[in-house]
C-alpha cells in the first residue's frame, strides 16, 4: 500500500476538482487558433516548462543504466525548494507533525560525519498531466478530437480517484475520522464528474454534427444542455469539495493518530533503525507538511472569520512578488461574476494555487513512496554492528595526521615521501597504508573517512560526476559479519545506495521491484548476490557517480586473504572505483600493493612529529604538570626518550602516558618521570607483561578468570556478562539461586558503573568498554581488548601457560554459559523482546554455544543451568504471551516453507545445539511425557537454526538419536536421508550460514556416511518427486560456496554416488544438474566467486566424478565445455571421458554358456526344483 494513501487520494480528488472546475468554467477552449493550437495549449506547454524545471530538482525520468545516465542525487530539501519555488515559504511557527514523537530524528547522533550520512537521491515523481498515458489537454485539430479528450482525460482522472479510494479501505488500515472525510469528498466529486462525463458523452455523439461549431468553450457548450444556474450550483459544490477537502487535509497533517502522520513516524523509526538513511528527505517532506498545513491553517481561519476581507487579502498577495497560494479560491468564470463573488480573485490564479497543491501532494507521496522502498532494500543490507568497529576506533589527537594533506612543496620540507593527496585527487586503483601493530592504521583511516579535504579531493577526482564514498572496517575481535566478505559487502553497498536509490534500481531493479511489490522483509541476501551486485556496481557506466572505497584491516578479514586480494584488484579495474586499503605489512599484502612507491604508506615512518606532539599536549593537559625554567632540558629528554622508543607505534605511547599520569597524580617531579619512561619496555609485549606485574596479587584470580573470559569468546561479550562473573566468583552457582526478576534500569547502571573501575584496576587497562549504538544498555556495552596486539600477546604460549596455571576449576566456557543464564533472566522489561531477531534470541543462541563448548570442554552436562534457562524461557512466554523466540526465523522460515517444522520445545533447540550428554540424560531417565513435539532426530538433520558463532558438529547427535530409539526419537531412516540432503541444499544457499559453512559441511559429511551406513536409499524421493540428493548436487555447483568448503563437499558426494544413485527420472536428469552447476550459473556463481579459478576447478571436479560413475556428455555440452573452460580443465574432463570408455570397452562380456546356465537355473527355480 502507498505509504501515504490518504494523501495519495487526495492528489486524485485535487486532480478531479480541478479538471472539471476548468471544464465548466470555460477554460479549456473548442476551436483552434489559426496556428493550429489553441490558448489553453499555449498555457499547458508553459506550465509544462515549468513543471520540467520544477521537477529537475527532483528526478529525471530514466532509462536502463547501460544506455543512459540516471538522474543526479537531489538536495535533501527537493521538495520544499519545490513548493518555495511557488513563492511559499516555511514558517518558522508551524507545528511539526511528529512534535513529541519519536520520529525526530538528531542528525548528529553519530558523532561524525561518516559517508553514511549522505541524502537520498531522486525521485522519479509523475506529475498531473505528465505521466505514462497521460494526454496533454485539449489538443486536436478539430471540435470532436477536443471534445474526446476531454471526455477521456476525465474519465481518466476519476478511474485513477476510484482506484486511490479503492486502495484507501483495506480491513486492516485504521483511519482518522478525517481521512475517512477525504473518502467522503471523493465519492461526491465522482457522482459529480459523472454528471460532466455524462454531457461529455452526449457533446462526442456525433463527430460530423454541427451544432457545436460555433462554440468557444466547453461551458458555453454545457450552456446548451445545462442552465446557468445548474452550472452555478456545480462549481459552489465543486469549491465546497475542495474546502471540505483542504480542511480535512489540514487535520490530518496534524493529527498524532492519522496514518498519515503514523506512516511518516514509521519511516522516520525504519530511519533510525538503518542509521539515520534519508533523514533529510524525510525532513522535506516533514516541512511540506508544515507548509500546506500552515498556509491552509491561516487562511481557512481567515476566510471563516470575514469572507471579504479573506478575498481582498488574496487580491492584494497576488499584485506582489511576495504570493501565497490560496487554497480556498473559487473556480469561476473571468467573463463573469455572481453577486455573492464580486471580491474573488481571477481564476487563472486559483487554478494555479489548486494545480501547485496537486503538485505538493503528488511530491510528497511520491517521495514517501520512494523512501519506503529504498529503506526495505537497505534493511536487508543493515546489520547492527556495521559502524560499531569505526566508531571504536580513536579519533585522531587534534592537529595529528595532517602531513598526509600538506602540498608537495611543504612535505619535501619535511623529507614526507608520501603521495596519498595526489593519489586522492587524480588517480585510480588501491593505495595502501600499512604499518607496524598499534601504530595507528584503523585511527588514521577515519581521520580520511571523515576530513573534509577528503570529500574535497574526491570532488575533484570525480568531476564532471558525484563522489560517493563507502568505508568498511574489518575487526577480528567482532562478530562473523565484522570479519567476513559478507559484511563487507554489505557495508559497501549499504553506503552507495544511500546516496541515491536511482543507484539500486540501476544495479538491483530486481530488489528495487520486490521491495515496490512485496510486504514485510524482503528474502535475504546471499552472498552471491551480494557479489554479483558489486560487479553490477562496477560495470554499470550510465551511473553519474564515482566511488571510493575505505577498507581497514584486511588482516583482520577471517578467510583466505589472497582471495580477498583478487575481489578487491577486480573491483579496482573499474575506472569508477578506486580503493584505499589497510593491513599489517604481511607477505601476501606486500606482494599484492607494495611494489609502488607512490601508491603506499608505512605509518610508523611518518609519525615521530605526531607522537613528539601528542606527549607535549598530553602532558601539558595534567592539572599537576608544571615545567620549571631549569627544567627544559629534561623535559626535552622526556620528550625525545619518548619519540625514539615508540618506534612509530601509538599504541605504546598511549600506554606510557597512563603510566606518566599515575606518576603525575602522585606529584612526582620531572627527574622521576625520566626514569619511569627508561624503566619501561620499548616493545609491546614486554610493555603489557610489566603492566600486569603490577596488578595487586590479591586481584590475580579475578584477573585471571576475567581474561579467560574475554579470550574463550570470538566476540565481544556485554559488560553485564563480566557483572555476574564476578557474582559467581564471590557465591558459587549464584545463577541457580538467582531469581526470574527482571533488573531495574537503574540497578543495571549501578552495575556497569562498578564493573568498569573494577576492570581497570585488575586489568590495568588492557580491557575496555565500547557501547554498540544499535542494542540497549543491558546488552549494547561490549567489553574488548584495548588492542588486538593484547589478544595476540595473551595467547602466547608463556601468557596460555600462565593463565592455565592460575585458572579455577571451571573452563572459560562453563564459565560464560554460567553468566549467560542470569544475562538472560535479568532482562530489564524496557528491554524485554520476543522478536524472531530481537536481543533474546541471539543471546539465547549465544548461550547454547557455550552450553555446547562447555560440555566438550568439561564432559558434564550442564543439566541444572539448562533447566534453569528453559524454567526462565517458559516464564517469559506465559508472561508476555508469545512464543519463545529460538532463533532467527524459527517461525517466519516455517510458514514460507511448506513442511517447514518451526523448533517447539527446549529439547528440540538441545538436539539442533548439539548437546548430547543433555539430550542422552534427558532420553535415558524416562520420563513421560517428554517434551517433544516431533521425532528428535528430525531436529537434527533438518532446518537447522544460523548458528552465528560456530555450527555444533550434529554427527554424534544423529548417531545417539538412532541408538536410542524411543517414539521421541523415531523417524525413518529414508525420511531422515531426504530431510537432511533438502537442508544440506538449503544451507548452501543460506547467508545465514555463510559464517559457518565450511563447518557445516565437513560435519554433514560424517552426516552422510553415517545415515547410508544405517541403511538410507539415496534415490529416496522428496516431496517434489526428485531425489533429494540430485537439489544437493545442485546446490554444490549453483550457489557461491566458499572455496574452503569445496573438498567437504565433493568428499560427499563421492559418498552418494556410489551409494546406487539413478542418474535420471521422470521430472529430473543428472543431465540437467549438470547443465545448470557447469553453464547456466557461469555468470552468477563463476564470474562473481571470490576465487573463479578455484570455483572452475570444483565444478570439473564434480563434472568428472559423475562421469567416473557412469554418466555421459552429450555433445552440445562438450562444445560448451570447449567454450567455456580454460583447457587444461577440458582436457582433464575428457581424460575422465576416456578412462570410462576405456574401462567399458574392457569389461569382459559374458560368453553364451553363462546366460545358458542363468536360463536353466531360472527355468529350474520357477519349475521348483
Amino acid at each position: 500500500m502507498d505509504p501515504f494513501s490518504s494523501l495519495s487520494l487526495a492528489t486524485s480528488v485535487v486532480q478531479v476538482i480541478d479538471f472539471s472546475s476548468k471544464l465548466l468554467s470555460g477554460s479549456y477552449q473548442i476551436y483552434h487558433s489559426v496556428d493550429g493550437h489553441t490558448d489553453d495549449d499555449r498555457e499547458l506547454s508553459e506550465r509544462a516548462a515549468v513543471l520540467r524545471k520544477l521537477a529537475s530538482t527532483l528526478t529525471k525520468r530514466t532509462a536502463p543504466a547501460t544506455t543512459d545516465r540516471i538522474s543526479k542525487t537531489v538536495d535533501g530539501l527537493a521538495i520544499e525548494k519545490a513548493l518555495v519555488s511557488t513563492g511559499l515559504d516555511v514558517p518558522a511557527h508551524a507545528a511539526d507533525p511528529l512534535a513529541g514523537s519519536q520520529g525526530e530524528t538528531n542528525a548528529a547522533q553519530d558523532g561524525h560525519t561518516s559517508s553514511r550520512n549522505h541524502e537520498m537521491g531522486a525521485t522519479d515523481t509523475a506529475f498531473p498531466g505528465e505521466g505514462p498515458g497521460d494526454e496533454a489537454m485539449p489538443v486536436g485539430s478539430n471540435n470532436t478530437l477536443g471534445i474526446e479528450q476531454a471526455y477521456r482525460k476525465l474519465q481518466k482522472l476519476r478511474s485513477r480517484m476510484q482506484s486511490t479510494a479503492d486502495a484507501f479501505v483495506p480491513e486492516d488500515a485504521q483511519r482518522s475520522e478525517q481521512e475517512k472525510g477525504i473518502q467522503t469528498v471523493a465519492a461526491g466529486c465522482s457522482e459529480m464528474a459523472k454528471k460532466i462525463e455524462s454531457t461529455l458523452e452526449k457533446l462526442r455523439a456525433d463527430p460530423k454534427n454541427q451544432k457545436f461549431r460555433t462554440l468557444v468553450s466547453f461551458r458555453q457548450a454545457f450552456l446548451r444542455t445545462w442552465s446557468e444556474k445548474k452550472i452555478h450550483e456545480m462549481e459552489k459544490a465543486l469549491d465546497k469539495k475542495r474546502s471540505d477537502l483542504i480542511l480535512h487535509l489540514v487535520v490530518v497533517m496534524s493529527d498524532q493518530q492519522s496514518s498519515v502522520v503514523r506512516e511518516l513516524r514509521t519511516l522516520r523509526e525504519v530511519s533510525n533503525r538503518l542509521g539515520s538513511a534519508y533523514t533529510e528527505h524525510l525532513d522535506s517532506i516533514t516541512k511540506s507538511f508544515k507548509l500546506i498545513q500552515s498556509q491552509a491553517g491561516k487562511e481557512s481561519d481567515l476566510r471563516r472569520k470575514n469572507p471579504k476581507a479573506y478575498y481582498q487579502e488574496s487580491n492584494d498577495k497576488d499584485g506582489n512578488d511576495g504570493k501565497t497560494f490560496n487554497l480556498f479560491n473559487l473556480h469561476i468564470t473571468p467573463h463573469k461574476k455572481s453577486l455573492e463573488q464580486g471580491d474573488i480573485v481571477s481564476y487563472e490564479e486559483s487554478a494555479q494555487d489548486l494545480r501547485y497543491l496537486a503538485e505538493a501532494l503528488s511530491l510528497l507521496t511520491s517521495t514517501a513512496s520512494k523512501v519506503a522502498i529504498a529503506q526495505r532494500v537497505l534493511a536487508g543490507l543493515h546489520y547492527k554492528t556495521m559502524m560499531m568497529r569505526m566508531e571504536s576506533v580513536a579519533e585522531a589527537y587534534a592537529d595529528t595526521y595532517e602531513w598526509i594533506f600538506k602540498t608537495p612543496r611543504a612535505r619535501a620540507k619535511k623529507n614526507i615521501k608520501v603521495y596519498f593527496y595526489e593519489w586522492l585527487l587524480k588517480k585510480d586503483g588501491i593505495f595502501w597504508v600499512s604499518g607496524k601493530p598499534g601504530s595507528g592504521k584503523s585511527t588514521l583511516m577515519k581521520f580520511l573517512c571523515d576530513h573534509a579535504r577528503t570529500e574535497e579531493a574526491l570532488l575533484e577526482w570525480a568531476k564532471p560526476l558525484d563522489p560517493v564514498v563507502s568505508t568498511h572496517f574489518f575487526w577480528s575481535s567482532g562478530t562473523a559479519m565484522q570479519k567476513s566478505q559478507e559484511g563487507l559487502f554489505k557495508s559497501l553497498l549499504y553506503d552507495v545506495f544511500r546516496k541515491s536509490p536511482e543507484i539500486m534500481r540501476a544495479v538491483c531493479p530486481q530488489r528495487w521491484a520486490a521491495g515496490r511489490r512485496g510486504e514485510g522483509e524482503l528474502e535475504p541476501w546471499t552472498i552471491s548476490e551480494l557479489r554479483r551486485t558489486l560487479v553490477s556496481l562496477a560495470r554499470c557506466s550510465g551511473l553519474p557517480y564515482k566511488f571510493c572505497f575505505f577498507i581497514d584491516g584486511l588482516d583482520e578479514y577471517e578467510g583466505d586473504h589472497s582471495e580477498m586480494i583478487t575481489v578487491l584488484r577486480s573491483l579496482a579495474t573499474c575506472p569508477n572505483i578506486k580503493l584505499c586499503v589497510s593491513s599489517r605489512p604481511w607477505n601476501v599484502f606486500e606482494d599484492a600493493f607494495g611494489n609502488t612507491d607512490t601508491r603506499k604508506l608505512y605509518l610508523q615512518h611518518l609519525t615521530n612529529d605526531d607522537i613528539r606532539l601528542y606527549v607535549r599536549k598530553k602532558l601539558e593537559e595534567h592539572p599537576n604538570w608544571q615545567v620549571l625554567p631549569e627544567e627544559h632540558d629534561i623535559y626535552r629528554s622526556i620528550l625525545t626518550e619518548v619519540t625514539t622508543k615508540a618506534q612509530g607505534v601509538f599504541l605504546w605511547v598511549y600506554l606510557v602516558i597512563r603510566s606518566l599520569y599515575e606518576g603525575l597524580t602522585n606529584g612526582d617531579p620531572l627527574r622521576a618521570l625520566e626514569r619511569r619512561i627508561r624503566r619501561l619496555p620499548a616493545d609491546l609485549e614486554p610493555f603489557f607483561k610489566h603492566m600486569l606485574n603490577s596488578v595487586d596479587s590479591f586481584y590475580h584470580a579475578q584477573m585471571v578468570q576475567t581474561f579467560q573470559v574475554a579470550l574463550g569468546s570470538p566476540s565481544p561479550l556485554p559488560l553485564m556478562i563480566y557483572c555476574f562473573l564476578d557474582e559467581e566468583y564471590e557465591h558459587h552457582n549464584f545463577a541457580l539461586h538467582m531469581p526470574f526478576k527482571q533488573m531495574p534500569m537503574l540497578e543495571v547502571e549501578r552495575r556497569q558503573a562498578q564493573l568498569r573501575r573494577r576492570l581497570n584496576g585488575r586489568c590495568k587497562g588492557l580491557l575496555e568498554v565500547h557501547q554498540n549504538g544499535g542494542e540497549g544498555k543491558h546488552l549494547g556495552y561490549r567489553v574488548d581488548f584495548l588492542h588486538r596486539t593484547v589478544r595476540d600477546f595473551l595467547r602466547t604460549k608463556e601468557m596460555s601457560d600462565f593463565l592455565m596455571d592460575t585458572a579455577t576449576e571451571d573452563g572459560p566456557n562453563a564459565l560464560i554459559f554460567k553468566t549467560f543464564v542470569p544475562l538472560i533472566k535479568s532482562i530489564p522489561w524496557e528491554e524485554m523482546d520476543m522478536s524472531e531477531d530481537g536481543p533474546l534470541s541471539i543471546i539465547l543462541m549465544d548461550a547454547m554455544h557455550y552450553a555446547y563448548k562447555a560440555e566438550q570442554e568439561s564432559g558434564k552436562s550442564q543439566t541444572e543451568l539448562l533447566e534453569d534457562l528453559s524454567r526462565a524461557l517458559r516464564f517469559y512466554a506465559t508472561t508476555t504471551g508469545k512464543p519463545i523466540p529460538w532463533y532467527k526465523g524459527c517461525y517466519s522460515r516455517s510458514k514460507s516453507i511448506p513442511g517447514y517444522p518451526p523448533c517447539q520445545t527446549f529439547l528440540e533447540f538441545a538436539v539442533q545445539n548439539g548437546l548430547c550428554l543433555y539430550v542422552e540424560e534427558q532420553l535415558r531417565q524416562k520420563r513421560e511425557p517428554l517434551d517433544v513435539k516431533q521425532p528428535l532426530s528430525l531436529c537434527a538433520v533438518a532446518h537447522l537454526p544460523p548458528y552465528k558463532i560456530e555450527a555444533p558438529d550434529l554427527g554424534d547427535m544423529v548417531r545417539l538419536l538412532l541408538d536410542i530409539r524411543t517414539p521421541a526419537t523415531l523417524d525413518s531412516v529414508d525420511d531422515l536421508w531426504t530431510a537432511f540432503m533438502s537442508t544440506c541444499g538449503e544451507i548452501n544457499d543460506n547467508p545465514d550460514y555463510f559464517p559457518n559453512i565450511s563447518n557445516m559441511v565437513r560435519h554433514r559429511q560424517g552426516i552422510t556416511e553415517l545415515l547410508l551406513a544405517r541403511g538410507a536409499n539415496p534415490d529416496t524421493l522428496s516431496h517434489d518427486s526428485i531425489p533429494a540428493w540430485w537439489d544437493f548436487l545442485v546446490s554444490c555447483g549453483c550457489r557461491n560456496i566458499p572455496s574452503s568448503a569445496y573438498p567437504h563437499l565433493l568428499q560427499t558426494l563421492k559418498l552418494v554416488l556410489p551409494a546406487g544413485v539413478r542418474f535420471s527420472g521422470r521430472g529430473w536428469s543428472v543431465s540437467d544438474a549438470i547443465d545448470q552447476i557447469m553453464f547456466d550459473g557461469y555468470d552468477d556463481y563463476v564470474e562473481v566467486a571470490e576465487n573463479p579459478a578455484a570455483r572452475l576447478e570444483f565444478l570439473s571436479e564434480i563434472c568428472c566424478l559423475v562421469i567416473s560413475h557412469g554418466f555421459e556428455l552429450s555433445a552440445s555440452q562438450r562444445d560448451n565445455l570447449e567454450l567455456n573452460y580454460p583447457a587444461r580443465l577440458v582436457a582433464s574432463i575428457f581424460s575422465t571421458i576416456e578412462e570410462q570408455t576405456s574401462k567399458a570397452e574392457t569389461k569382459p562380456q559374458r560368453k553364451y554358456t553363462d546366460y545358458l546356465s542363468i536360463w536353466k537355473l531360472v527355468s529350474w527355480m520357477k519349475g521348483g526344483g
